[in-house]
């Protein structure tokens, strides 16, 4: 099944690589901010230039919760000096038993309770 049409004239995304590369344009704080975008397997994956952290240019907490509100695996890997690779792949939310390790991601419900969990711990 294919998705939108894709800038560099290649076959269309498919639908799951459509959502990967919103996902990431969300997090790019539009998608006039986003680099070149390539196929990595059944995702997408980009070659990022910037911070990645958690306060003050908070990139990478916001590339967390957008994770798991549209169940998008994400992956940061090596790119070359200066910049990280993202690599993204659509997931599911659901039960994880029905889904399998492989097509479940976990939603922000989720999320939610492991911190609280970990708070919990900490006490």
């Amino acid at each position: 099944m294919t998705g939108k049409q894709r800038d560099d004239g290649g076959p269309a995304w498919t639908l799951e690589q459509a959502a990967c590369i919103e996902l990431l344009a969300e997090f790019a704080l539009g998608k006039h901010h986003l680099p070149v975008v390539r196929e990595w397997g059944d995702g997408v994956c980009v070659n990022w230039h910037g911070n990645l952290a958690t306060t003050d240019f908070d990139g990478l907490t916001r590339l967390v919760l957008l994770a798991h509100k549209y169940a998008v695996r994400i992956e940061i890997g090596w790119s070359g000096p200066g910049m990280v690779r993202i690599i993204a792949h659509k997931r599911m939310h659901g039960e994880r038993k029905t889904l399998g390790f492989s097509r479940w991601h976990p939603d922000l419900d989720y999320l939610r309770t492991s911190i609280t969990m970990l708070e919990a711990r900490r006490k």
